[in-house]
């Protein structure tokens, strides 16, 4: 079976030459490369724990590792532990990769990516930065043939609470334990802030230089915080279970009567959509505009205003992304006869659907970097083309 999926790829791979020749352009849903995130760390581990993120521009693998490596120079074998990073971009090709340089910890927490940098919760309450080295190294080949990097750990700060929750943009890093929340200069590591709140922090999110903290306890509340750590505080009632931003704004549901609240940087209530039944679930954010999808339901709300924009009767499948210019889904597809992708515009209406490969078949968490969707399947990556485009007869 292997051998023949091989022939039958070498005669796809060769057919669409031919139709390139003819003016061809692939489809929206057609498979543009695949297989390429099977590279990256440098030894086989014996125990790993992949997650996928991406910031619209890459993809990053986070990747605990554990097992036994050779140090040549003593001619030892050592135990090591440890979290590899990968990045890669819309045309499957690694822009670099880095590993901890601490061989002792491992991630654990939830990490956060932004502007081209992954942020890491290590054991022992440490959040670590990783980012592109400053030398320029491209991630490519060294002299001697090997691999390069292209990749390091900025900095590292010590906070000293585990299974931190971290979030990030171009200018703030938030991480928010049991007992605190933490800021950070995402340049350099400088601590910005540290302001207790004696209880757990289920929900931290950021948006720009702005942060906020959902803090739970006998009295859940919202926490606004600058840069200059700066606050303010809202309550919020009983029940809810998710925090977003989008536009400037920091929104949590649900609340009662299927409503949503939405806050500016001051902690003020400034709108409160209504959106029903799927107010439980975090929404997705594309640009300013917060989509709820629950069953047989899909709903947009502009983030500025409040206003519910439109609502439409559709199934959409379980691995979801939105970006400013609609909604994606990947899974399984009635009408794509199997597994599919389909499209959701900025309106509400289908754009397209298609079917895609056995492999990845319904399995893998979906992503949209530029004109690709990409489907990241544990160690397996496959590009999808994102934007329709013309066939034309081979004959």
């Amino acid at each position: 079976m292997r051998r023949r999926r091989t022939f039958l790829a070498a005669v796809g791979a060769g057919l669409a030459t031919a139709i390139a020749g003819c003016g061809y352009q692939a489809g929206a849903g057609d498979l543009a490369w695949d297989g390429r995130g099977a590279r990256g760390s440098t030894v086989t581990p014996s125990r790993s724990d992949r997650t996928w993120l991406a910031d619209g521009e890459s993809l990053f693998g986070v990747l605990n590792q554990s097992g036994r490596t050779h140090d040549f120079e003593t001619g030892q074998w050592h135990e090591f532990s440890n979290v590899h990073v990968s990045v890669y971009d819309d045309a499957g090709d690694r822009r670099w990769r880095a590993e901890t340089d601490d061989r002792q910890y491992q991630a654990d927490g939830e990490p956060a990516v932004a502007d081209g940098s992954a942020y890491l919760p290590l054991e022992g309450g440490i959040v670590a930065a990783v980012g592109p080295d400053s030398e320029g190294d491209d991630g490519g080949e060294d002299d001697d043939g090997s691999e390069g990097n292209g990749g390091e750990v900025r900095w590292t700060a010590e906070v000293g609470e585990p299974d931190l929750r971290l979030a990030a943009s171009g200018r703030l890093v938030v991480a928010a334990g049991e007992g605190a929340v933490h800021g950070f200069d995402p340049d350099d590591g400088e601590t910005l802030f540290t302001i207790g709140v004696g209880a757990d922090v289920p929900g931290v999110a950021v948006d720009g230089d702005r942060a906020w903290a959902r803090v739970g306890g006998t009295e859940s509340r919202l926490l606004a915080l600058d840069t200059d750590g700066r606050r303010a505080t809202a309550a919020l009632p009983d029940g809810v279970r998710w925090l977003e931003t989008a536009a400037g704004r920091a929104f949590v549901g649900p609340v009662e009567d299927g409503l949503t609240w939405g806050f500016d940087g001051g902690g003020e209530r400034v709108v409160d959509p209504e959106v029903g039944g799927v107010a439980g679930d975090r929404p997705l954010v594309g640009g300013d505009r917060l989509y709820h999808v629950g069953r047989g339901e899909l709903l947009a709300v502009d983030a500025r205003s409040g206003e519910r924009v439109w609502r439409r009767e559709r199934s959409l499948p379980d691995e979801r992304v939105a970006t400013p210019d609609g909604l994606y889904a990947h899974g399984s597809l009635p009408d794509a006869d199997g597994c599919g992708l389909v499209a959701i515009d900025a309106d509400g209406e289908k754009r397209w659907s298609a079917s895609v490969p056995d492999e990845p078949g319904c399995s893998g968490g979906l992503f949209a970097l530029g004109d690709r969707l990409v489907v990241a399947d544990d160690f397996r990556l496959y590009g999808f083309h994102a934007r329709r485009g013309s066939r034309r007869s081979v004959v």
